[in-house]
């Protein structure tokens, strides 16, 4: 072990060869420590931290991790990643003032345990809606409905399924929700559908980022006759999203179930008051696709396109 030695003790501290990383990390070795991060570590079997002055803590990837307990009065920022993964989770926390959790990994609410949370106000999480991964199904919905109300939510949804009734049954209920950044990785199958299902499900989003991952190399894409071709007649369902307030929505290609998307959005936003959408940087937009979107935004919405011309992202102007 190495340590920069600050007034009161180490500050970072840097391990060479096997420890007990709980005692070392502990206010009794180290009074001082404030941001500990801990990534790809090995033979950490029991992890034990009691720390009064952590602030931060970062763990990734502690393979053969079996059980962890934090107890960290003034922790304000967690994330734990790719630790249990393939596992069950035995965890225990004390962490009353944790303002930021970042959870990419196993969940079971029987085997974790939370000391606190009150004061939580920024959760990201991710997880995989696909009928033949059920385990990571119930570890996402289990962790958001932990919440009834959070300012802030990071989600990122990997390849969800076509059949969006499938959603619908598995996701029923958000916490009250600000601000939502939703990433989706959607194989060429259509999104509508899903932001939609969130919005209706938490209806307090005022603010909405939206990232849209296409096609990935080497995946199998949506096919001429899936379902969620179908899913563009939902689009004369009346619908009414009254809280929104601010959209940006991000690597947006010309491909028609996007189109439609948006179009519908500009329509059943009654509040929206900005909205931008930037383009992929591979996709060439038409400029009759760019004076329609702004011929739909109300006149209270401010909206801006972002494109690419030559390379660099510029914003779209009318010709007029």
């Amino acid at each position: 072990m190495c340590a920069p030695v600050g007034r009161d003790g180490p500050r970072y501290v840097r391990f060479h060869g096997p420890c007990n990383l709980g005692v070392a990390v502990s206010s009794a070795r180290c009074p001082s420590l404030q941001h500990l991060r801990v990534v790809d570590a090995q033979g950490v079997s029991n992890l034990h931290i009691n720390s009064e002055s952590l602030l931060l803590l970062d763990l990734n990837v502690l393979e053969g991790l079996q059980q962890l307990t934090v107890v960290a009065p003034m922790l304000r920022d967690l994330g734990v990643r790719n630790c249990f993964t393939g596992r069950q989770p035995v965890a225990d926390f004390s962490v009353p003032v944790l303002d930021k959790l970042k959870w990419f990994d196993e969940y079971d609410p029987s085997s974790v345990h939370w000391g606190g949370l009150a004061q939580l106000r920024e959760l990201r999480t991710s997880g995989d809606l696909q009928t033949e991964w059920p385990n990571l199904n119930r570890d996402l919905v289990i962790l958001l409905q932990r919440f009834q109300k959070i300012r802030k939510v990071d989600l990122f949804i990997y390849y969800p399924p076509a059949n969006t009734q499938y959603l619908a049954e598995v996701l029923t209920f958000l916490p009250n929700i600000d601000k939502l950044q939703l990433g989706i990785s959607t194989l060429g199958h259509g999104v509508g559908p899903y932001i939609f299902h969130f919005l209706s499900i938490s209806s307090g989003i005022r603010k909405l980022k939206l990232w849209i991952q296409g096609l990935i190399k080497g995946k199998s894409v949506c096919s001429p006759d899936c379902d969620c071709h179908q899913t563009q007649d939902s689009e004369t369902e009346e619908l009414i999203i009254n809280s929104l307030q601010k959209v940006c929505i991000y690597q947006c290609r010309e491909a028609g179930h996007e189109i439609v998307f948006l179009k519908r959005l500009l329509r059943c936003a009654s509040a929206l008051k900005t909205i931008t959408v930037e383009f992929d940087p591979l996709v060439t937009v038409r400029e009759e696709l760019c004076q329609e979107l702004l011929g739909l935004s109300k006149p209270e919405t401010c909206m801006k396109i972002y494109l690419y011309r030559d390379g660099e992202k510029v914003m779209y102007a009318p010709v007029s």
